[in-house]
C-alpha cells in the first residue's frame, strides 16, 4: 500500500530511497522522465511485494512425505511408504 500511495502522491518511494542513498537530492522530482521511470519501478515493486489472497477453490497441497531412499524408490515397487517407518 505504501508504494502505491507514494506514486499517487507523486513522490515514488523508489526515487526517494535511491536518490537519498546516492546523494543526488530531489532534482529528479522536477524531471518528468525520471519521475515516470521511478513510477514504473515503484509499481513493479508493488506488484512483486503485494501479498496475494489464497484462492478458496484451490486447496493447499498436502505435506510431502519426507525424503528417504525407501520413499524415493517406492514407485518401483508399486507402493508408497508412510512417514518415517523403517
Amino acid at each position: 500500500m505504501l508504494l502505491l500511495a507514494s506514486v499517487l502522491a507523486r513522490r515514488p518511494l523508489a526515487g526517494v530511497l535511491w536518490n537519498s542513498t546516492t546523494g543526488r537530492g530531489t532534482a529528479w522530482r522536477d524531471d518528468k522522465r525520471s519521475r515516470l521511470y521511478y513510477d514504473v519501478a515503484n509499481l513493479t515493486l508493488a506488484a512483486i511485494f503485494t501479498p496475494t489472497r489464497k484462492s478458496e477453490t484451490n486447496p493447499v497441497s498436502p505435506t510431502p512425505t519426507p525424503f528417504t531412499y525407501r520413499n524415493a524408490y517406492a514407485h518401483r515397487r508399486g507402493r508408497q511408504t508412510a512417514g518415517f517407518r523403517r
